[in-house]
């Protein structure tokens, strides 16, 4: 894509948010998963019609993946600004679809906008991109850190050209260590010179340590929530260990809405 074509692209997507103003929602977050719960009305609404289903390449004129570039746009608001670059995906518990949401934002930024991205997953006890990638695990993150393998030896391309996947590895590491060693803050820093994104699929907050950690080395945080799935109080304790500073916003997914009405967090 041609940088006029991707500046149109980005310009259009653009107006097309600031036309929503009046439907963006800056209640915080519990606040607004109260109202959801009583009127089945999302945040920002991402339709997963299954957990392995990346409708931004499968179907990318659904209203599905028309929600993804939303949440496209607004990252490339917060991109423009100093020191974001890094972006942390994570949900309370586990099923609530945070990796399908990073691979489907992630396949858009680099799409849609022509942006460079790098995924990479940081649930190294339970990774979960893999599925996306082969029929088994991969060398990659652990790799890396345990001097066994280069960068560049384990990143993968998933889609498109612009869209690489660094798996979380075979090497068995203590991911407590590991996210508060200055070898991974090297090798994020290597990783930011090479992409404009890097997006980090990390595992559920309230099931380890492991993403508060995560979130120390990161510029911003989106937190996953299962429509009609999420406790109101595993969300509210997820939150609330989480760096406010951080939060870039809430994505409610899996929900059945009409295609004209939306509502997102925005930090």
């Amino acid at each position: 894509m041609s940088d006029q074509k991707s500046r149109h692209h980005y310009e259009s997507w653009i107006a097309r948010i600031r036309n929503r103003r009046d439907s963006v929602d800056t209640r915080p977050p519990v606040e607004r998963v109260d109202e959801a719960e009583d009127r089945k009305e999302p945040m920002l609404r991402v339709l997963a019609p299954s957990d392995r289903h990346v409708v931004a390449m499968d179907d990318r004129h659904s209203v599905s993946a028309e929600q993804y570039r939303v949440l496209a746009a607004r990252l490339e608001g917060l991109w423009r600004q100093p020191d974001f670059q890094k972006i942390a995906v994570t949900s309370a518990l586990p099923g609530e679809g945070k990796t399908v949401t990073t691979i489907n934002v992630g396949y858009t930024l680099a799409r849609d906008f022509g942006r460079r991205v790098l995924l990479i997953d940081g649930d190294l006890k339970r990774p979960s991109l893999w599925r996306y990638m082969g029929s088994k695990p991969s060398t990659g993150l652990s790799d890396v850190l345990a001097n066994r393998q280069s960068p560049e030896a384990v990143v993968r391309s998933l889609g498109h050209e612009q869209l690489a996947v660094l798996e979380a590895g075979l090497t068995p590491l203590n991911p407590t260590r590991l996210w508060k060693s200055s070898a991974m803050k090297q090798l994020l820093t290597h990783f930011e010179q090479h992409y404009d994104y890097l997006i980090l699929d990390t595992p559920p907050v309230l099931t380890v340590v492991d993403t508060t950690l995560i979130a120390d080395v990161v510029d911003g945080v989106v937190v996953v929530v299962r429509s009609g799935a999420t406790p109101k109080s595993a969300l509210q304790k997820a939150l609330g260990l989480l760096p406010r500073s951080k939060l870039v916003g809430t994505v409610l997914n899996g929900a059945t809405v009409p295609r004209s009405n939306y509502y997102y967090h925005v930090r």
